[in-house]
């Protein structure tokens, strides 16, 4: 039977600390903890992953929408719509 083991390198102590806290760090930008704080969305048990937007979490997306499409016309891209 093979065994998997992962090992990491460290130049110093400064680097090695700032790679233990990063999980941290990334926990406390999750989106769905930041979400609920600013009451932008929800979530129910009855339709996993489905996402009920509140009147500001929906107004937020929109302009992300207006961004990107803006960035892809800049950009010269086409917009691609896939079946979700």
């Amino acid at each position: 039977m093979l065994q998997r083991i992962y090992g990491t390198a460290w130049a110093d102590k400064k680097a090695l600390n700032a790679y233990l806290q990063r999980p941290g760090r990334s926990r406390e930008r999750d989106h769905r903890k930041i979400g609920k704080q600013l009451d932008l969305y929800h979530m129910q048990e009855e339709a996993p992953g489905m996402v009920f937007w509140h009147n500001d979490g929906w107004t937020i997306f929109r302009e992300l929408e207006v961004f990107v499409r803006s960035k892809l016309k800049e950009y010269q891209y086409q917009e691609v719509k896939v079946r979700s």
